[in-house]
Order: structure tokens, then sequence, then C-alpha cells
């Protein structure tokens, strides 16, 4: 509740504003000091008998569905008032907007020195424990309107440029205006923040200010072609693309994000430019254009010797094996919502179809990287991408539907996968695994057991009676009894740890034995 100090220009009015949505929810106006001793329904005045100067001290005496009693204490009185409100909710502060921003313009076109008391009087108390200055902003409801319809128009420009190939008929060109893009959404959440413009200071904690000379020198890099692989970004991509910190939720639009992949979608040629990568670290990317990005990219990779591929019509031209591979791991890191029949696929190809000789190119360049101390090989590759598919979340009855599909083959190629690494996570520890290998995100043991569950209830007659998995569901049930085993002994010393974490003693002297339970069983 809000009232401004009585003067002679502007008569006292006391408003209730909503804190949440920020509307006007009740106004009255205040008796003066002449027409406060008349009796009235609408306005009681008490006089007190105190020579504190006018403290504006508010509180609310009764309270109802529909109204509530405010009082204001002036210099030597007590002004209580009836307000009628309606009950706070989207829908009321929707169809106070126009009365709200009635009240403040017209708050705003007073007096100079009475618009200032009013104007400070206009914003609702916000309770907050930072102690920041508030920033309020000059633009009135009309002025905000036009920004917003500025803004739109910009995004619309640019979403008309880089979805036309008249207009970005090149990869140069098409980047350019993505980076362009890039720029003003940029200054345009800065503005909307509040944050100064300049550039990074030593520490790093200043926002950094991104020129054309920069954009275009982290496009260069991320497209080089001179290391011999087709030149994508690395795995450290925001080394080559500066702006890829802020890539989040709110920088993609997702009107422009559809209209920029479907463009990227429809020409190969596209597929190794960094703003293909920035859109799926972004983590924004929709599910619907999933699949068809999954198959294009699998479709670049060569299969092996032995494997025939369903021919494909009007099949176009193809990226570097090692590109595609890269895009691959991304859509896997940062798509969180892939469906159960698109891990179940991408299983499929790194097992069965996936040339060997690009998988151990893939591991070596990965290896070299990281700086790693071992060889690679086409198994770590094949780790690296069964722990995204592990790791990715899943529906169980889906995912049980979707692995009915495999053959037996497959099924006991994860199964030795599955037990191999149940038994690494007991002997080394989940830190540990990480270090020794190649993927960015490791499943956790639990994700291990839930899927040795999955695959053994999909095929768990086929697994029960082939003769070539009897040791290998012996070898798989004894290392899970093992760790049931070890849990179990490491039960009792759940009170023990509790000691020590809490620095308590444990009981000197043992409980009294003066009486004992027996259980018998008839």
């Amino acid at each position: 509740m809000h009232a401004p100090q009585p003067s002679k220009t502007v008569q006292c009015v006391v408003s209730v504003w909503d804190t949440r949505f920020g509307t006007l929810q009740g106004l009255t106006a205040l008796a003066s000091q002449s027409d406060a001793n008349s009796s009235s329904d609408s306005l009681l005045a008490l006089t007190a008998t105190t020579g504190a100067p006018a403290c504006n001290v508010y509180s609310v005496l009764r309270n109802s569905s529909d109204a509530s009693l405010f009082a204001l204490a002036l210099d030597r009185r007590v002004l209580v008032c009836p307000i009628v409100t309606e009950p706070l909710s989207l829908a009321s502060a929707i169809g106070r907007m126009t009365i709200t921003s009635a009240y403040v313009e017209q708050s705003e076109q007073a007096d100079a020195d009475d618009a200032a008391g009013s104007d400070a009087s206009l914003l609702p108390p916000i309770a907050t424990t930072v102690s920041a200055p508030i920033v309020r902003s000059a633009l009135t409801p009309a002025q905000w309107e036009a920004e917003i319809d500025a803004d739109d128009a910009k995004e619309l420009d640019f979403i008309a440029r880089l979805s036309t190939p008249q207009q970005t008929p090149t990869l140069q060109s098409f980047t350019t205006a993505f980076n362009e893009y890039c720029q003003s959404r940029e200054q345009q959440l800065r503005h909307q923040e509040r944050r100064p413009s300049k550039r990074a200071s030593s520490n790093g904690d200043a926002d950094y200010d991104y020129t054309a000379e920069d954009l275009e020198a982290g496009s260069a890099d991320a497209m080089d072609t001179s290391s011999g692989a087709g030149g994508l970004m690395n795995d450290d991509m925001d080394e080559l693309h500066p702006r890829l910190a802020l890539a989040g939720g709110s920088f993609f639009m997702h009107r422009f994000m559809s209209a920029v992949l479907h463009r990227i979608m429809s020409e190969t040629a596209f597929f190794a430019s960094a703003p293909l990568a920035l859109m799926l670290k972004s983590g924004c990317v929709s599910v619907t254009l999933v699949p068809t990005l999954l198959r294009r990219l699998t479709d670049m990779i060569p299969a092996r010797e032995g494997f025939i591929r369903p021919a494909t019509p009007n099949k176009q031209a193809s990226i570097p094996p090692l590109q595609a591979l890269r895009l691959l791991e991304l859509v896997l890191l940062h798509v969180h919502d892939l469906s159960e029949t698109a891990l179940v696929s991408l299983l499929r190809f790194f097992l069965e179809e996936a040339d060997e000789s690009v998988l151990l190119a893939y591991a070596a360049e990965k290896v070299d990287r990281k700086g790693l101390q071992f060889a690679a090989s086409v198994k770590h590759v094949i780790d690296l991408f069964l722990f995204l598919i592990i790791s990715a979340p899943r529906n169980d009855i889906y995912m049980q539907q979707e692995l009915r599909s495999l053959g037996h083959n497959l099924v006991v190629i994860l199964l030795k996968f599955l037990n191999r690494w149940i038994g690494r996570y007991g002997k080394h520890g989940e830190a540990r695994l990480h270090s020794k290998t190649l993927a960015p995100r490791t499943p956790t043991f639990a994700q291990l057991l839930d899927w040795v569950a999955l695959i053994l209830d999909s095929h768990f007659t086929r697994v029960v009676f082939a003769q070539d998995t009897h040791n290998l569901v012996a070898d798989l049930a004894a290392t899970i009894q093992q760790h049931t085993q070890l849990c179990e002994r490491m039960q009792d010393m759940k009170g023990h740890l509790f000691q020590l974490a809490a620095h308590g003693r444990l009981p000197k002297q043992p409980s009294s034995a003066l009486y004992s339970i027996e259980l018998v069983d008839f």
C-alpha cells in the first residue's frame, strides 16, 4: 500500500498494488483534515496525541474476501480507510492493466515537485535481501510496446536473411549474418539486464563486448580446414567460438532456431559450420528435427565391410566422417529429449554398422587432443557413445519395447559391456573411471544396473536358453551378488559413519543384557 504525502496540489490517495504482477488493485482518496472529523461510512478518522513526525506506517486492521481496512499514520493523526479489492490472480491482474497504465501515465504528467513524490510512491514495496539500487525504467507502456515491436521486426529480418538462399547463398555470407544476429541478440539481453558493455577485465568477471573482428575470428577458427579433418570445432568449443558460453535457453528464440535449422538441414555444406554446433550446444534444438538430423549424420559415416545399407533416394553430398561423429556427440550431449527409438537406433549403429577405421581415427584424435597416456582403440569410441546413450534420460517402458528389436548378438555385446563396467565400478570408483575414458559424461552405477534389468526383461528367454550366454549370465550374477553382499555389510556401518561425521563418541559400555528376545517358528 502506498500513499503520497498530503500537499496543496496533490490529493492524498491510498493505493494497493499487487507486488507479484505489478498492477493497481485498489485506489481511494483520503478526506481532508476538516472533513475527517465528520462521520462517514467510507472513512474513519482517529486522533492520536503523539509528537512524532510523519512516518507513514501502514497496517492491515481487517482483511476479508472483498475489502480491507488500512491504517495510515500521519503527523498527529491515524487515518483508517477501507479499500475494496478483487482476489489476487493472473486474470484479475490482466484485467487491471488498463487502469494501471492510465494511473501511471496520469501520475507522470503531474507537477514536477509533486510528481517526484508520486513516482516514488508508485513502486510497490518488494522485500529483498540484496542491497542493490533499484533500476527504474523511464519508458512508458506505449514505449515498451514500440521497443518490443522493433526487436521483433529485427529478428524477422534476420530470419528472412538466414532462411532464404538468395540473400545468403554461400556459407561465408550465412555465417556473417548469423554472427550479426548473435551480436544483436547479446546486446539486447545486456540492455534488458542493465549490464555494462565493456571488455573483460583481467580477472574475467566483466562482460565481454564482442566486436565484428572477434566474431569473424571465432567463425574462421571454427571452420578451419588446415588440420585435414574437415575442421569442425574441437571438444573444447568455447575456445573456438566466443559466444558459446552465452548460448542458453533464452539466447536463441524458437522461431529463429527452427528456421535456421531447416536451412542447415537443406544444405549439406552448412553441416560443418559453427552455427549448427552452437545451436546444438544451446540445448534448445526441437526434438522434431532430431530424427532427420541423426539419419543424415549416420549416412555420412561409412559402413563397415560386409554391412549393406538400404538405398536412399536423392542422396546428397556428405561431410567428412569425423565431423559427423563430432556432431553426433553434440546431439547426445545437449539434446535432452531424445526418443527411445533414436537412442536404440544409435546403439545399433555404433555396435554393428559404423566403420571401425573411422572410429579408430576419431579415438586417436580425441586421445591426442586430451593428452591421455593410453593407446587409442575402437573400444574407447564405442564406450564413449554407449556411455552417452546409457546416461541419457529415458522412459523404461518405451525403452524396453525398443530393446526387443535388437538381435541376439547385440544383446550379448551389451551384456558384456555392462558386466565389464559394473566390475570396474566396484574396483576403481566413478571418479577414477571418468579420468580413464574419452566420454564427457559417464553413467552412474544405478544406470548400469537399470540397463541390465531392461535387457534381461526384454530378452529373458533367449538369454537364459542360449548356450553362449551361460557363462556371461553367471559372471554377471556373481558380480552383482558381490556388490550386494558388500552393501549389506556396509549397512551396519551407517551408525559408526554418522558418529564419525558428527565427531561424537561411541558408548563405552555395551547395552544392558537383562532381557533377551527369542523367535520361535511353529
